[in-house]
Order: structure tokens, then sequence, then C-alpha cells
């Protein structure tokens, strides 16, 4: 989409006590470590499919990646599901044929409350738990489940890609490659704010009608906050750690 910016920063970024280093640059003959940034409905996972092309271009191989994203751990899990739908009790939001602009016609206190409690919901089983689905009986939090996956694909040497919201460097993952086994790879997609917060909302409609209408088989849907103060602050964290990483 045009108004999307696909970046993709081809680097090896080696860790040590005084920062990074570029000495070594992409070597076909290492894994992949993928950091996909940005805000919520960004475009991130179209992003994702561009890289992919450039790195088979590049590689001449098909390369298969664990894909991880807080967001599909949190609402998957059975306790972010029971919450949101108390949630949708409340606010009368159980119908699965609502339209975009629903949203827009809530009353500002009431939008604003209803995107609190879902902010609330999420966030408790992001960083509290318990991170449970049919398939899962995990206690601990999403945050710490994502991050032992992550270990164990690292540890078996595998491609990985990560999305994150770009407020910072990453250290905690890439700390995790002691070794420098892999190529690091940061890509960045930036939408302006107006899209953004379309994408969001229109966004939460979407996954708000198929999760009313099969809560067994879909993710419960997720509703950050699109003020633009906040998205403001939001982008600029992005933009202050891509600077980062490019002066590195």
């Amino acid at each position: 989409e045009k108004d999307i910016i696909y970046k993709p920063i081809y680097t090896k970024l080696s860790l040590s006590h005084t920062g990074y280093n570029k000495k070594n640059m992409f070597d076909n003959d290492k894994p992949i470590m993928i950091f996909n940034i940005g805000a919520v409905g960004a475009g991130k996972s179209k992003l994702f499919k561009y890289v992919k092309q450039l790195l088979y271009e590049k590689q001449h191989k098909k390369l298969d990646f664990n894909e991880f994203s807080i967001d599909n751990y949190v609402q998957s899990s059975n306790d972010y599901k029971e919450k949101v739908n108390n949630i949708l009790s409340k606010y009368d939001l159980q119908s699965y044929n609502l339209k975009p602009k629903y949203l827009n016609n809530m009353k500002i206190d009431e939008r604003r409350n209803l995107i609190n409690d879902m902010t609330d919901a999420y966030m408790t089983i992001k960083n509290e738990g318990p991170c449970n689905d049919n398939d899962n009986k995990n206690t601990g939090s999403c945050r710490d489940k994502m991050m032992n996956d992550i270990k164990d694909k690292i540890k078996n040497k595998e491609d990985i890609i990560i999305e994150i919201n770009g407020k910072e460097i990453p250290h905690k993952y890439i700390d995790l490659d002691e070794d420098n086994d892999y190529n690091i790879v940061f890509t960045y997609s930036l939408v302006d704010y107006d899209k953004l917060k379309t994408r969001i909302y229109n966004r939460f409609i979407s996954e708000l009608n198929g999760y009313s209408f099969s809560q067994d088989t879909k993710k419960a849907p997720r509703l950050p906050s699109y003020e633009d103060d906040f998205l403001g602050s939001h982008v600029e964290k992005i933009m202050e750690t891509l600077i980062m990483i490019r002066n590195f």
C-alpha cells in the first residue's frame, strides 16, 4: 500500500559492552532473526510478506519463519476471552454485524471507558496471565510464555520473526543470541495518524464481528487507544528507536 513505508534494513548487529558493530554483514549460512517494528495497525503483516520475498531473492531458498506476536498469545488466551466477553456484555457489543463507524458514534466518555477496559484486560493477561488456551494450561504471563518459546527456537537455530512495538531496542531478545549465530534484521512500517486510527478501529470491528460469530476458533478482539496524544507519543518513540539503530 502506498501509505506504508517499507524499509527493510539488512545488517548483522553484534552486541557488545560498547554497543553494536557492523563488521559482519549478512551471512547466507546463518539463521535469521527479524524484528518487525510498528504500531498496532501499521501493516506489519504485509511488510513481513514483502521482506520474506526480498530474503528469498537474496538467499535463493524458501525460508520457514517461526512468527512471534504478543497479540496472538494474549488474544488466544481463554482468560482474555472471558474478560473480553464481560466487556462486550457491559457495552452491549455482542452483535456480529457492527459497522466501523460504530465506535465513532459512541459518546466520548463511553468510548474512552471501553478502550480503558479493553487495555486493562489485555495488559493483565500479557504481564500477569494466565496465558492459556484449549491446548495449553499455562498459568504464567503471555510475555513469559512467548519469551520461553523464542528461547527454544533460538536454541535450535531456527529462523524467527518477532513483532515489536518499537518503543525501545529489543535487547532482551538480541541478548539471547549469545554466540552471534544470527543475521539480525530490523524492518519497520510507518503510517500517518489518520490512517492508523482508521485501521485500529476498523480492525477492532472486524475482529469483533468474527469473534462474536465463532468464539471457539477466533481470537478475541483487541482495542488499543487511538487518541492523538497516545499515537503521537508511540510514533515518536518508534522514530527515536530507529534513529538509534541507524546510528550504531
